[in-house]
């Protein structure tokens, strides 16, 4: 993971095929930590996996999930990544921790969002239900095309 951060702290976007890599990796670690009260689910739904987008925006959603949600063996966090052509559609369900700070999360999804739109030129949409949050990430166009 340090690799990839290092390798990429130039670069304006990477490949989702990269940045799935580096989700993946993540979640181990997540799995590592917390054993079957984590677990990150792949949804291939015909994403071009040349397609870019900023770096660390899959892995910062999943961390966010983690962060703000309470979860446990019995009630696992569930993280889905659904890749679609032209998105990913990052979806957990929301048990908010108590000692969760209210807006704790405001900040980076204001950064990611504004990385998006850069790189992409279109919208980071995020959506909150009492039971659900999803953010769909809008994806450029793939690396070497015209």
């Amino acid at each position: 993971m340090t690799r990839y951060l290092l390798s990429t702290s130039d670069e304006h976007t990477v490949t989702l095929g990269e940045e799935i890599d580096l989700t993946q990796r993540y979640a181990s670690l997540l799995s590592i930590r917390f054993g079957d009260a984590f677990r990150l689910e792949l949804i291939d739904e015909g994403a071009d996996r040349s397609a870019t987008l900023p770096p660390t925006s899959l892995q910062l959603l999943v961390e966010n999930a983690a962060k703000h949600n309470a979860f446990h063996a019995e009630r696992p966090l569930v993280v889905e990544l659904a890749l679609r052509p032209g998105e990913v559609v990052v979806t957990n369900t929301r048990v908010p921790r108590e000692d969760a700070r209210v807006g704790g999360a405001a900040l980076g999804l204001e950064n990611l969002a504004e990385r998006v739109r850069l790189c992409t030129h279109r919208p980071l949409v995020i959506e909150e239900t009492l039971q659900r949050f999803r953010v769909t990430v809008p994806l450029g166009a793939p690396t070497g095309a015209a």
